[in-house]
């Protein structure tokens, strides 16, 4: 993940966001001694990201980003862009 410059990734199930993992779950489970190789991405993901249309004002993300959530993402056709 940090190679690429990567700190969530979204989740998916049959195309439906379902949750969120981040970088530093995954940091605080291996510093807790939780043995990765074992463990299930459905048990230890977050919420999924909000979706936001591309046609949103852009006021509506930092009333998001502010007041909501720690992360956004962006739904642009068929891709997620995160921020």
């Amino acid at each position: 993940m940090q190679e690429q410059d990567i700190s969530q990734i979204p989740v998916f199930e049959e195309n439906l966001p379902i949750g969120t993992m981040y970088e530093d779950q995954i940091l605080t489970l291996a510093l807790q001694g939780k043995d990765l190789r074992k463990l299930v991405v459905r048990e230890v993901m977050s919420k999924p990201i909000p979706k936001i249309p591309k046609t949103a004002p852009v006021e509506r993300v930092t009333y998001i980003l502010s007041h909501e959530i720690r992360r956004c993402s962006w739904r642009w056709a068929k891709r997620s862009l995160r921020f």
